[in-house]
Parts: C-alpha cells; sequence; structure tokens
C-alpha cells in the first residue's frame, strides 16, 4: 500500500504530473544509456583495429619527403 503523506499522487504540480516526470526521466535514461553504448561500443571496435591492424610505414626512400611535407607548416 502507498502512502501519499497529505497529496495525491497524480496530483498536478504546476502543469506536471509525477507520471509524466517519470516517463521523462527513464525515456532520457534509455537514450543516453542507448548513446554510452554505442560511444563504448565504437571505442571498444577502435581499439580492436589499433590492436590487429599494422601502423603504416615510410620506406627509406619516401621518408625524407614526407617529413619535408609535415615540417612545411
Amino acid at each position: 500500500m502507498r502512502r501519499s503523506f497529505g497529496r495525491k499522487t497524480g496530483a498536478v504540480r504546476g502543469l506536471v504530473t509525477d507520471k509524466a516526470v517519470r516517463r521523462w526521466v527513464m525515456l532520457i535514461h534509455r537514450w543516453i544509456g542507448i548513446a554510452a553504448c554505442l560511444l563504448f561500443a565504437m571505442w571498444f571496435a577502435s581499439g580492436l583495429v589499433m590492436l590487429y591492424v599494422p601502423y603504416p610505414a615510410f620506406r627509406r626512400r619516401r621518408r625524407p619527403q614526407a617529413l619535408s611535407r609535415s615540417t612545411r607548416g
């Protein structure tokens, strides 16, 4: 049994009811959870790629050309 402690459950406080607030909190919580899940899944996938795909390396001939291009500013 639920006690209301002097106020009616579902009573209008301004224009928002308790049910509406609870519903919006649950919806916001759900979508933040989905966004966080996608973020962590992408983070995990990028970690796997970094783990198993070798870093590209320059050949000795091309290295000075690449260095001069990157230091020009």
